[in-house]
């Protein structure tokens, strides 16, 4: 019951969380964009993903269909018996949110908003990329300390 607690309130302020960052910095003008010319090592910036992670282009509907793939594996991960240590379900919970909150973003506009640009040579990335990855972490940590979730 409390996994189900921690999916539902946990996931749900983080997808809003991510969806209201999204929308104010694609709402605010010029004085957000920062460029790497000023001697900034990161900047805001505004880019459409139509593809999935680190830039590669897919077909939308084989992106939407991969993001839901992978969505449902990850609660189908979230739902065993056997996924009780907090660490996993920690992860999960981040990467389901992500991976839910960039689904809107594909559903919705037919693109993910990016907007955080570290260098020319990285792809742009959003909050909810850094909470997939984070989440996809601590699942790698925690089965490769215990062996299992």
């Amino acid at each position: 019951m409390y996994k189900l607690l921690w999916l539902a309130l946990g996931g749900g302020v983080l997808v809003a969380l991510d969806q209201l960052i999204k929308s104010v910095v694609w709402m605010a003008q010029g004085p957000l964009e920062l460029s790497p010319d000023q001697g900034r090592y990161w900047w805001l910036t505004w880019h459409q993903n139509h593809g999935i992670s680190f830039g590669i282009e897919l077909p939308y509907y084989l992106s939407v269909g991969l993001m839901v793939v992978f969505l449902l594996f990850l609660l189908w991960i979230f739902f065993q018996r056997h996924t009780r240590h907090s660490v996993m379900v920690l992860g999960l919970v981040l990467s389901i949110a992500g991976g839910l909150s960039n689904l809107i973003d594909r559903i919705s506009l037919g693109f993910v908003r990016d907007f955080v640009a570290l260098s020319p040579w990285l792809p742009v990335f959003n909050v909810a990329d850094v909470l997939v990855v984070s989440g996809v972490i601590l699942m790698l940590l925690i089965t490769y300390r215990y062996g299992q979730p």
